[in-house]
């Protein structure tokens, strides 16, 4: 642990304070999380007593975030629930084992999964946070493999109503008992990102992942390319006529650009990779798995920096 004095606001000075910034237009929402002093459930009680007071004395009506604090009571969660515009419960890792390794006071069958359990009964029964719950990981501190951690929350998604996961990736601070590992490159965060969006918006599994063999993302592709590229035998695509959940899986194209190709095929064909283009597909990324009109057109070269320099 960090030996350092620490401070508080009281409830009354953090609401004042909040409402002065929101009338000056500093903020929008309040995210409210604290460390634990006295017990998880006291903490609770004086972060729910803040959203008290904004809610009825100044009737402030916008969005609150608040972080559940681990091993706190059922009733301190649905409190929650029915006073906060969202609330999150971080994972930190994706199982009991790794947990031990960074946060070794913690239980994660009792602490966390088990409140993920109450929240999920929660809105089960209808009482839901408008914008639902999230939870976060910490990336690359326990040794945890990218497989580990989608698996994790793949698993959330589909049966305990996550919202939204966040990945943080791990960066050794002095004076901690983590001080010497070694910290994880921003991309691996990305990929994780972007595979996370696959499993939320473009109906991928978790076992449809391209993982190398030690389990982690490839760092040198987005996931979407590197599954597509496992499977050839569904490609090249004819844009005019594959469906859109086929199109969705091609890389660079995206949601929006996908709707611009389905209301553009309303009215007559693509025939050409400038009208792609112009709609936000990503040539370079798509067209190695389309067919255009029945043709397959090549990606355009890209240049380098002193053929730049020299049409510039």
């Amino acid at each position: 642990d960090n030996y350092i004095r620490r401070a508080r606001f009281s409830k009354d000075d953090l609401a004042r304070l909040f409402m002065d910034l929101y009338a000056g237009n500093y903020v929008e929402g309040l995210f409210l999380s604290s460390a634990i002093f006295c017990s998880p459930d006291v903490t609770m009680t004086e972060m729910l007593d803040v959203c008290t007071i904004l809610r009825v004395k100044y009737r402030f009506r916008g969005y609150i975030h608040l972080k559940i604090i681990p091993g706190v009571s059922d009733a301190h969660i649905e409190a929650a629930m029915k006073t906060a515009t969202r609330i999150s419960l971080n994972l930190e890792a994706p199982n009991a084992d790794y947990l031990k390794v960074i946060a070794p006071e913690k239980d994660f069958h009792t602490d966390i999964i088990g409140r993920l359990e109450t929240i999920n009964r929660a809105i089960v029964s209808g009482n839901n946070p408008n914008a639902g719950y999230t939870t976060q990981l910490i990336v690359g501190a326990a040794g945890e493999k990218d497989r580990d951690i989608m698996r994790t929350i793949g698993y959330l998604y589909r049966k305990k109503n996550l919202r939204r996961a966040y990945f943080s990736a791990f960066i050794p601070q002095p004076a901690t008992p983590l001080e010497h590992g070694a910290a994880v490159p921003l991309a691996r965060e990305h990929r994780l990102y972007q595979a996370d969006w696959l499993l939320r918006f473009y109906d991928f599994e978790v076992g449809e992942l391209a993982f190398d063999a030690a389990g982690d993302l490839p760092l040198d592709k987005d996931p979407k390319r590197a599954w597509a590229e496992l499977h050839p035998e569904r490609f090249p695509l004819e844009v005019n006529t594959a469906s859109q959940q086929e199109l969705l899986r091609v890389p660079g194209i995206g949601q929006i650009s996908l709707r611009r190709i389905t209301m553009h095929r309303r009215q007559s064909h693509i025939t050409d990779k400038e009208t792609l283009k112009r709609m936000g597909v990503v040539l370079k990324h798509a067209l190695p798995f389309i067919l255009i009109n029945g043709k397959k057109e090549k990606p355009q070269r890209e240049m380098n920096d002193t053929q730049l320099l020299l049409f510039s």
